[in-house]
């Protein structure tokens, strides 16, 4: 329950106050348009080499109506595997960018009813389905939860709700493997009042570690606590955890979410209602510790991703349209970015940092220095270009970044 309500509220939602940046001078310019296509998208796209993913929806967004691959140097569709039923937020046959891989050429995604699919990227046939551990009950979750797949070579991680997996991605896209065991996992399962819930995960390549975000909540001591846990990525082993966050609420029966990030040495969780905590990720030490933050203004207090910028990392809300980037070894806040009158839509995505540009999209595609928040440049408007189906993604080989929404649509970067 905790974000179906943010569709439906993703164009009435605003929060950020009237001395946001002036999009104007001599430095802002109009994005460089490329291509569009008329391919719609629902949420977070999958990506890999120039074959793009997505969930296609009928013209007035109230029904999904199949999953569609778009070739994006043809420009053309590779392939739709038809949908006959389900409405906006049902999850039968969902493929999202941030709950699915590629390897080998197969696209490895978890579903709910069909566990984890393998398939193949140039013509959609379903290769293999894999059941998880027969112990794991059906997650029966909502088509916005989030479940932040991260890869390593041939290992898989993937969290649900109570359970972190880690999978040999080569024993996954096996043929002569029918049953395929997870190498580590961890469980938390619920117990009577108290509840427990992974967030999102991060995984440090340079030292094989993988940082997990763990929200307790006991209904009857009506109490909350947020674990930052530290674990070896080969064997699932804990290295540390620590405590960020501890309350007693009588009011509140329900966890509060806290979304982590590896990087530069530090390990960072950010809270709903906007505060971040820094610890040193060798020794778990807490090195630094911000007060709650909301973009001026701002109407929501909810966080969705947590992303490295250089130097700097990302906190992106699930509803406002500004968002704020924070100095990764002291807490600093470096700047803040709201969008202006007349370009009012949340973000609530996970922006792409590029040759020290920040591209994120509100229905609009910004273009921001990563290092100071002044805008660059900006798109024309693009219809429902926003949350995670307006996710921007960098197209490598054919040097555009890609946006879905109502259209696909191309740009040229500026770096």
């Amino acid at each position: 329950m905790r974000k179906i309500l943010f569709p439906i509220l993703m164009l009435i939602l605003s929060g950020c106050d009237q001395s946001s940046q002036k999009i104007s001078g001599p430095n802002i310019t109009q994005l460089p348009f490329i291509w569009q296509m008329s391919v719609s998208g629902l949420d977070m796209p999958t990506f890999s080499g120039d074959v793009l993913i997505n969930q296609e929806v009928n013209a007035v967004y109230t029904q999904v109506i199949g999953t569609t691959a778009v070739d994006t140097t043809t420009r053309k569709v590779l392939w739709r595997d038809a949908y006959d039923g389900g409405g906006i937020g049902d999850p039968k046959k969902s493929i999202l960018g941030n709950s699915s891989t590629v390897y080998n050429g197969k696209i490895i995604y978890y579903n709910y009813s069909q566990g984890i699919v393998v398939r193949d990227i140039a013509t959609g046939i379903i290769e293999k389905r894999i059941s998880l551990p027969n112990d794991v009950k059906e997650l029966q979750t909502n088509l916005l939860d989030q479940y932040f797949f991260q890869k390593k070579e041939n290992l898989l991680f993937f969290g649900l709700s109570n359970h972190l997996f880690s999978y040999d991605m080569k024993q996954l896209i096996d043929p002569g493997s029918s049953s395929v065991n997870p190498i580590w996992r961890i469980d938390k399962e619920d117990q009577d009042a108290i509840t427990y819930r992974f967030s999102n995960i991060s995984l440090d390549s340079s030292t094989n570690q993988l940082a997990y975000g763990l929200a307790v909540a006991d209904s009857k001591k009506r109490e909350n606590i947020n674990y930052l846990n530290l674990v070896d990525a080969e064997n699932g082993k804990e290295i540390w955890s620590r405590v960020v966050h501890k309350e007693s609420d009588p009011s509140r029966f329900y966890s509060i979410d806290g979304y982590v990030l590896l990087h530069e040495g530090v390990a960072v969780m950010t809270l709903n209602g906007g505060s971040s905590t820094g610890f040193d990720q060798a020794s778990g030490e807490q090195k630094w510790a911000t007060g709650p933050f909301t973009c001026p203004g701002g109407e929501t207090g909810g966080m969705l991703f947590v992303v490295a910028n250089g130097k700097q990392f990302l906190v992106m809300p699930n509803g406002d349209h500004c968002f704020s980037s924070w100095d990764i070894k002291t807490g600093v806040r470096k700047w803040v970015f709201s969008a202006p009158d007349g370009y009012h839509a949340t973000f609530g995505q996970q922006p792409l940092v590029l040759n020290g540009v920040v591209y994120a999209s509100n229905s609009w595609l910004w273009a921001l220095d990563a290092e100071t928040g002044q805008p660059l440049g900006v798109s024309t408007f693009m219809t429902r270009s926003m949350m995670t189906r307006g996710t921007p993604l960098y197209d490598a080989k054919n040097n555009q970044i890609l946006v879905s929404g109502g259209q696909l649509t191309a740009f040229r970067p500026l770096r």
